[in-house]
């Protein structure tokens, strides 16, 4: 039997493929196997499973539903080759005898779809990913069987120079191990500076203190340059804690020594501690509300649709337009925003001040931190049950 993979196709995607060890959820909620952040794509989204020999395919009602080879299907069978789109991302399956010797490494499987990336100076093709994984000291005396299982579960991803594998405040949801390149892992002093706490290199893994504490991410992680990572979602760091007892006390003492390290290098430097609320790198529509003052004395009301980019319950993150707020100080501003939520939630309401203002990457947009208060004790729960919701895994 063939072992079957999803290529992302976006040129805005991040570069990754995904197996396929069924049953999987799809959808723009964090809680699925494989989460897309796109607002065409619904919360819940499909599913993939297993049935007998055949892999399906099956669309959960969504709103801009799931096409196959350009064809809307409610349930259908994936073959090698099929391109799947789920709301407007597209997918390659792709397929690999389960037989085959060599091991899904950096592989075959990127080098059908990535095949440029062969070029001098980019990823190397000496890499395998069973041999990484049995260097890395967390996971080198695990049984053959249980490097096994990694190897068929891993996702791999390819992140581009100054590209976050994650930002502080996020959901910890995967553990890391770096294959090729480098990843910096760093947090930010009062005034915002970013402090380097520690560099990864090959065979280096990180991200296992939030997977084990539940707690939000306490730092950054970020690619200084091409980087292929494989990513270890939080649900098969749970099966494999289940059979390999002793791999949580490891996994335990690396994330203390690390984290000591960590405290000590915030009090050096007199960082003061701040609550990290959780955040979801989520995008939502968001109405954004504020008064335009005009030389001549008159006030302006504005009113502008806009998605978010991050929030959590103390505040929001905006992606306005780059005129927006020309020729305006708007920072200690105070706005009114109404964000709509998924269903059944609906939409909650609250004043806010801005707190940050920068430009996007693109140079067309400004991220706009707006902090929440004057948030009614109503929509104050509803926003709280937004995140549990979100936490299901």
């Amino acid at each position: 039997m063939s072992r079957f993979y999803l290529i992302s196709r976006e040129s805005w995607f991040q570069k990754s493929i995904h197996p396929l060890e069924c049953p999987i959820t799809i959808g723009r909620g964090s809680y699925n196997d494989l989460q897309i952040k796109h607002l065409s794509v619904s919360r819940q989204h499909a599913r993939i499973v297993n049935d007998g020999n055949k892999l399906i395919v099956e669309d959960l009602d969504s709103q801009n539903g799931t096409l196959l080879n350009g064809h809307a299907v409610k349930k259908a069978e994936l073959k090698d080759g099929d391109i799947l789109t789920f709301g407007k991302v597209d997918f390659r399956v792709v397929s690999e005898p389960d037989d085959k010797e060599d091991d899904l490494s950096e592989t075959e499987i990127f080098y059908k779809v990535f095949h440029e990336r062969k070029s001098a100076g980019g990823i190397t093709e000496s890499i395998r990913l069973k041999e990484a994984i049995a260097k890395v000291p967390l996971f080198r005396d695990l049984p053959l069987e249980a490097r096994d299982f990694l190897v068929r579960r891993a996702h791999l991803r390819i992140f581009e120079p100054t590209e976050f594998v994650f930002r502080e405040g996020d959901r910890g949801k995967s553990i890391y191990i770096v294959l090729d390149g480098e990843i910096e892992i760093f947090t930010q002093d009062n005034y915002g500076t970013p402090v380097p706490l520690a560099k990864m290199g090959p065979n280096s893994f990180f991200g296992e203190r939030a997977v084990l504490s539940g707690k939000p991410r306490c730092a950054s992680a970020v690619a200084i340059k091409e980087t292929l990572v494989c990513e270890l979602p939080i649900g098969i760091i749970r099966d494999l804690l289940k059979v390999n007892p002793n791999m949580r006390l490891l996994l335990e003492e690396y994330s203390n020594k690390r984290f000591s390290s960590y405290v000590i290098t915030r009090e050096n430097l007199g960082i003061t501690e701040r609550r990290l609320h959780l955040r979801l790198n989520e995008e939502l529509p968001v109405r954004l509300q504020f008064l335009r003052e005009h030389p001549n004395g008159e006030n302006e009301s504005v009113s502008v649709d806009v998605v978010s980019t991050d929030i959590s319950v103390g505040g929001v993150k905006l992606e306005v337009p780059d005129d927006l707020f020309k020729g305006v100080d708007c920072l200690g501003k105070q706005v009114r925003v109404a964000i709509e939520l998924p269903k059944p939630l609906g939409e909650v309401r609250s004043l806010g001040i801005i707190r940050s203002v920068q430009a996007s990457e693109s140079g067309k947009k400004t991220n706009v931190g707006v902090e929440f208060y004057g948030m009614s004790p109503e929509d104050s729960q509803t926003l709280e049950k937004f995140f549990s919701w979100d936490s299901k895994v």
